[in-house]
């Protein structure tokens, strides 16, 4: 099936992504970053074609497509979880519909840091 260009009966071959990675191309300035988003640029190719979700450890290559969707606006469409990071409750998200949410999705976030607020002491 890959060997055809073909992952589970979608063709990943469509214009869209091709469209995309052109853009993915022409965006990225550095060889080294388009060598990390290319590697994984399969999930994206999927995600498209299909449901527009991706579940997967990788953390790296979301960063950057992230970083690169304010760009590329159909990154933005594509909510990309995390199984193995608790904090994103994906077994419990997964459970209660997987319902794409905007914090889920590859949308760029503010690369600040914002300070946590303190809970006050008991006095």
């Amino acid at each position: 099936m890959i060997s055809e260009k073909r992952v589970c009966g979608y063709d990943v071959d469509s214009e869209e992504t091709s469209l995309i990675k052109k853009n993915l191309r022409s965006a990225i300035q550095t060889r080294e970053i388009y060598k990390i988003v290319e590697k994984d640029y399969h999930l994206i190719e999927a995600a498209i074609l299909t449901d527009k979700l991706i579940i997967s450890v990788e953390t790296h290559s979301r960063d950057h497509f992230r970083m690169y969707s304010n760009v590329i606006q159909v990154l933005q469409e594509i909510c990309w979880m995390n199984p193995a990071d608790p904090e994103e409750k994906v077994v419990a998200w997964l459970k209660a519909g997987a319902k794409h949410s905007d914090c889920r999705k590859l949308v760029p976030h503010d690369p600040t840091p914002r300070p946590r607020r303190r809970k006050p002491k008991d006095r």
